[in-house]
């Protein structure tokens, strides 16, 4: 498909401003820079079918409509398509799951398609949606400033407590397999359509489309579906607000499509596409808007240099061998565009400002889950290979948190208690170890792999407070970085921190799955592990064990023993795509699933 677009010729209207007033209603490390010039105070509030409003209206109505529906008689849900993201509920899910039932209820009319009833869904409870700042910000900027109301969640009461779930039909974004909290007891329940980028699972062969292809955003392939070039319905050009959300959403998944980063060919075209319909667009030089109109084209930009290429181009009319590629969009300039950089620098401060989250937040804010088969022989042991008498189910958790172990591993740390927002006294307080076996227990885990990832400088000291001092240069220049996920430029680390709890195993014995878990991490020439001495400093109930390894050691968690390894992760480019079905594969003992992109998982 095309990823060529005309601009919008139309008044340019408003997504909600880059307003620098935002950051001090959330915690951002520092104040936004100064927005580009997207929209006037009157346009801001408009109603248009490009205004910032379009997008709030058609989610307020859809929620409103379909929640009536099934309030009245719960079969009219089947009437309705779902449309939703993975349980994780990053900005990717949430824009492509919005986008994407948009496009089903507004579809082309070149070919003459009929509109259907569709409603975004996501896998988040509303009082939980804090957890997520940039998916705030981001909606604050698409005229969405109170998503807990107009955003339908699986979390609705009318929702949670009906069984089986009233709609039949689903499309499903970011993931490939359609949950079982929405196929128990709905035999009718099918999959019309799959946009994805993680590793295929082979299932829903029926869905129409079904793209599952790699990309560095699921946004993209939403984006790509889209009619545009000569296909593109003038009469109903995509809100602005729209279009700036799913560029956010694959600015913060690509590192703002800088050079050297997640982006592919399929990113490089939805950005191409998406920016001159986007409220950015005034603020972009009228050259670049050529530039992503005509991505066959190299006309240079005066303004925005190439920042991706050491290769000068004597030619910027002709394709430069060694930086373009045939048929791919020349978009990788955007990078540098001011308001492209400002958006993707805006969106990645806010995601990676996590201060104000203890370990119990953070355990919560980016997690998915997983089955497991685990084999065991008729004495309940497990076998070396899969030739088992039987298995037992083992639910399995992966959580990202991007800030280091040690920044909230400890309970007190800095004086922080880790309090839930709006929760409970005491909830969300203590130290890791205690909050990963009370999730475990609330999410009847059998296994929890806590995945960091965060930037550090090369040369820390630690101080008084929990800061890390960097001394810079002969004027000895302080570069404090607070561990409290604000950390700046530096090397790109990862750690994990891995539990094993007995009552979550289902019979299976506690040290033979700890011990093959052990062996497959250890093992893995993807991962490169290697002991954290972090656990010298844990609390009490913990063991060095060999080599540094971290054990609890006959521990009784909610009369649940535990096992707790803790590693440094030497290939800190292997993210839980690749841990993901490694995990599944250790458990499950099938070899296929060991592979990175392999197995039947949505990472």
């Amino acid at each position: 498909m095309s990823a060529t677009a005309a601009v919008n010729t139309v008044k340019p209207s408003a997504l909600r401003r880059l307003s620098t007033a935002l950051a001090g209603k959330l915690p951002l490390g520092k104040p936004a820079p100064a927005p580009p010039p997207v929209a006037s105070e009157k346009e801001d509030e408009g109603k248009g079918e490009d205004g910032a409003g379009a997008l709030a209206t058609f989610l307020e109505e859809a929620k409103e409509r379909y929640l009536c529906d099934v309030r009245a008689t719960p079969s009219r849900g089947g009437e309705w398509t779902v449309v939703m993201g993975n349980e994780a509920g990053d900005l990717d899910s949430l824009a492509s799951a919005i986008a994407y039932a948009y496009l089903l209820s507004h579809p082309p009319s070149h070919p003459p398609t009929s509109p259907r009833q569709a409603i975004p869904l996501i896998q988040t409870a509303p009082a939980d949606l804090h957890l997520r700042a940039e998916n705030l910000h981001a909606l604050r900027l698409a005229g969405v400033p109170s998503p807990a109301t107009t955003l339908l969640s699986s979390f609705d009461p009318l929702l949670h407590g009906l069984s089986p779930f009233p709609s039949r039909d689903f499309a499903l974004v970011d993931h490939n397999r359609l949950g079982a909290a929405f196929t128990a007891g709905n035999p009718g329940a099918r999959v019309l359509a799959v946009l994805d980028h993680h590793a295929d699972e082979g299932l829903h062969a029926d869905a129409q489309p079904r793209v599952v292809a790699p990309a560095g955003s699921c946004a993209s392939h939403v984006a790509n579906a889209f009619p545009n070039g000569a296909d593109a319905d003038a009469d109903a050009p995509m809100p602005r607000a729209l279009a700036t959300l799913l560029l956010g959403a694959i600015l913060i998944d690509t590192g703002g499509l800088r050079a050297g980063g997640k982006a592919l060919a399929a990113d490089h075209a939805a950005a191409a596409f998406l920016l001159p319909l986007s409220t950015l667009a005034p603020a972009v030089s009228a050259s670049t808007l050529a530039r992503a109109r005509h991505p066959n084209t190299s006309t240079p930009d005066p303004d925005t240099p190439n920042p991706n290429s050491d290769t000068p181009n004597p030619n910027p009319n002709t394709p430069n061998p060694d930086t373009d590629t045939p048929n791919t969009p020349d978009t990788r300039g955007l990078a540098a565009v001011p308001a492209v950089a400002r958006l993707a620098a805006e969106l990645e401060r806010t995601k990676a400002d996590v201060g104000h989250l203890g370990a119990w937040d953070l355990l919560r804010r980016d997690y998915k889950e997983y089955a497991c088969l685990v084999p065991v022989d008729t004495n309940g042991a497990l076998p070396v290979n899969t030739t088992a008498n039987g298995t037992v189910a083992v639910k399995a958790g992966l959580a990202t948190v991007p800030v280091r172990l040690e920044a909230f591993a400890f309970a007190g740390k800095e004086g922080k208690e880790g309090r839930s927002e709006g929760g409970k006294e005491g909830e969300g307080e203590g130290d890791l170890e205690r909050e990963a076996a009370r999730w475990m227990a609330a999410r009847g885990l059998g296994v929890l792999g806590v995945l960091t990832s965060f930037r550090a400088p090369s040369k820390t000291k630690f101080g008084l407070g929990g800061k890390m001092k960097l001394k810079v240069g002969k004027g000895k220049k302080k570069a404090t970085e607070k561990k409290d996920g604000k950390e700046g430029k530096g090397k790109h680390k990862r750690e994990m921190a891995w539990f094993v709890r007995r009552a979550g195993l289902g019979g299976a014995p506690l040290d033979a799955v700890a011990a093959r878990l052990w062996a497959g991490l250890e093992g893995s020439a993807e991962l490169r592990v290697r002991p954290h001495k972090i656990g010298k400093t844990m609390k009490i109930g913990l063991k060095i064990g060999a080599g540094g390894a971290v054990e609890v050691v006959d521990v009784e968690r909610e009369g649940d023993g535990m096992r707790v390894r803790v590693y440094k992760q030497g290939n800190a480019g292997a993210t839980r795509k690749a841990t993901a079905p490694l995990l599944v594969g250790i458990l499950e003992g099938t070899a296929a699933s060991k592979e990175p992109g392999g197995g039947r998982v949505n990472a």
